[in-house]
């Protein structure tokens, strides 16, 4: 340091040229793992962890320069030139920050577990969830009572262990390392907080007190450069603008929220009109690389103007080798680390895209032989084949369907483990859980429903899981559906309702089961149309009182048969026709193939039923279409 120059013009170990270059060349580097993280349009879990252990380092570094300024403010004072040139590479450090938060933005708004939705007031709830005082204690109750987190985890940590299994992390193995990776995730928002904060506190104190920086009318260096202009220290509005932007970003957190929604308004901005114009919804990482050169603008216009202000003086110390500069200049190898190590894993993604190509076709191809191929099918998994592959025009279109309808239990963990979906549509069954149901084995119905398989999706014979369930008479798996979600008036297949399946074979205590679970019985649809005439044609006086007690409605006109009373007399069921005509049915509703109950009574000759319907009040004259 020049002892006789009162503007302390240079110091090697805060604006050396070794200490400049090694945080241009930091800055730089750190944007081309992040590009290539983008490259295929998707930002994976290892990708952004990557990219976030990279941006941590260099943060932390950052702290240094920060420090050492105000140390030396306090000590032998900063000049003018030295203190812009030392916010000027703060910014540039804290870019970091939001490079990592741009890849953030896009791997929770990509097709996934829970993606977040384009909307300034969705990003708004997922802050506040990640935020929530509730959820961090209970993270930090993780750390001592995993069962406390085991028993919260799914309602305050949502989608966080889905997107885990889908990525083959393996925290599940060991989680107390679990428990302590989610509390220090997303450090590096921390971090790039606090760095703000503490260049904050730097840039008010300097600009408070513009003593420290010892300019004076004698100081050769009275400028600095601000975008390619020269503008004057001494410059008023100079002054009031920086005290108002550092005062902005003094609050840690706070001084997040700025940068942070200029970018999500970039990119919900940008998806907003994309999706207007090609009238589709998409998620485009068109705005993420606007972003990223924003970024790199910024990183370009500091050095420029670091360079440029740095011209004016004729100082020499600067240009000396002190250790500070370098160790700063080793510090270079970090970034060069990150991009090796960001070539080899593009490089071995792309081996494993190619491998991963051929041992799926392969499993597909095994699916295709259905059961006599699955044996082979474990060793294409093991090497990484897709499972969710689909082999179309086949009774099972997926490894999982043909091992749930085979009843192969241990091949159907293997698949749910390596992240198989179970609600994958297709084929003669639908679902897994329907392919498992025909059977009826319920250990993989139990196995499927944890992971997740959706009870009420409808495809195949049956519609749902429930109706098949039904109709096979097992009622420990109807149990099961019901407890998990299983919706009993959900319409389609083959019997309409769950509990129209039920009835068709006679199973009351499924019937009850069904109705104690919120199963409408005054439905219409399936072979019959509701529940009522089908107990009333097949002669299920039980099922027939239950129903009623249920509040069937013995009066709905539909269907082949009309009503329940013309289906129960026409198959001479008298007991049947006693009770709804007790319950309040109308012998003198017309509709169905015999236009009254009396007149399907009559054409088939049962003479009790025709006199009981006559006492209730039956009307012999009324006139109907033949249909015999």
């Amino acid at each position: 340091m020049n002892a006789d120059n009162p503007c302390l013009l240079s110091d090697p170990d805060i604006s050396g040229i070794g200490v400049r270059a090694a945080i241009y060349i930091q800055n730089l580097l750190s944007f081309i793992p992040a590009i290539w993280a983008l490259w295929d349009g998707e930002v994976s879990l290892y990708e952004l962890e990557s990219v976030e252990t990279q941006s941590t380092t260099i943060l932390i570094t950052a702290f240094a320069i920060l420090i050492s300024a105000m140390v030396q403010i306090t000590t032998l004072g900063l000049s003018s030139f030295q203190a812009s040139i030392v916010l000027n590479l703060s910014w540039m450090n804290n870019t970091n920050t939001f490079i990592y938060f741009l890849l953030y933005v896009q791997h929770k708004s990509q097709p996934g577990p829970a993606p977040i939705e384009p909307k300034l007031s969705a990003w708004i709830r997922h802050a506040r969830n990640k935020l929530s005082f509730r959820r961090m204690m209970a993270e930090v109750r993780g750390l001592f009572q995993p069962g406390f987190r085991a028993k919260k985890e799914q309602r305050l940590i949502g989608s966080n262990d889905i997107e885990k299994q889908l990525e083959g992390n393996q925290d599940t193995k060991h989680p107390q390392q679990s428990y302590i990776k989610n509390v220090f995730r997303r450090i590096v928002f921390l971090l790039g907080s606090l760095h703000l904060t503490i260049m904050a506190v730097l840039g008010v104190w300097i600009w408070s007190e513009r003593g420290s920086f010892r300019a004076s009318n004698s100081c050769p260096i009275q400028s600095t450069v601000i975008l390619g202009h020269h503008v004057s220290l001494g410059s008023k509005g100079l002054r009031g603008w920086s005290l108002a932007i550092y005062s902005l970003f003094l609050v840690p957190g706070l001084n997040l929220v700025v940068p942070a929604v200029f970018f999500l308004l970039l990119y919900i901005g940008y998806q907003a009109w994309y999706g207007k114009h090609q009238s589709k919804s998409t998620n485009s990482i068109v705005p993420i690389i606007i972003g990223m050169v924003f970024l790199i603008a910024i990183n370009l216009a500091f050095i420029v103007d670091t360079e440029l202000t740095l011209q004016q003086s004729t100082d020499q110390d600067g240009s000396n080798w002190t250790f500070g500069q370098v160790l700063a200049m080793l510090l270079i190898a970090i970034p060069l680390r990150d991009v090796v190590e960001t070539i080899i894993q593009r490089r071995e993604k792309r081996t494993e895209k190619q491998k991963r190509k051929i041992y799926t076709e392969a499993l597909r191809k095994e699916i295709e032989r259905q059961k006599e191929g699955m044996e082979s099918a474990h060793s294409w998994i093991s090497r990484g084949a897709d499972v969710n592959v689909k082999a179309e025009g086949f009774d099972c279109v997926t490894a999982l369907q043909v091992a749930s309808y085979y009843g192969n239990k241990e091949f159907v963990e293997l698949l749910l483990d390596k992240g198989a979906d179970p609600n994958i549509q297709g084929g003669k069954y639908g679902t897994a859980l329907l392919a498992a149901l025909d059977a009826g084995y319920k250990e993989i119905v139990e196995l499927l429903l944890s992971k997740r398989a959706d009870p009420n999706i409808q495809g195949g014979y049956y519609g749902t899981a429930l109706q098949a369930a039904s109709c096979h008479g097992y009622k420990e798996i109807v149990e099961l559906l019901l407890d998990k979600g299983a919706d009993p008036n959900i319409q389609g297949g083959k019997y309409g309702t769950a509990l129209l399946a039920a009835l068709d074979a006679g199973y009351k205590e499924i019937a009850e089961l069904l109705l104690d679970k919120g199963a409408d019985p005054n439905i219409q649809g399936g072979k019959y149309e509701t529940a009522l005439q089908t107990a009333s044609l097949r002669g299920y006086k039980e099922i027939v009182e239950l129903l009623l007690d249920k509040k069937a409605d013995p009066n709905i006109q539909c269907g082949e048969y009309g009503t329940a009373l013309q289906a129960a007399s026409c198959c001479g069921y008298k007991e049947i026709v006693e009770l709804l005509l007790d319950k309040g049915a109308d012998p003198n509703i017309q509709g169905g193939k015999y236009g009254t109950a009396l007149q399907a009574a009559s054409y088939w000759g049962y003479k009790e039923i025709v006199e009981l319907l006559l006492h209730k009040g039956a009307d012999p004259n009324i006139q109907g279409e033949s249909v015999f």
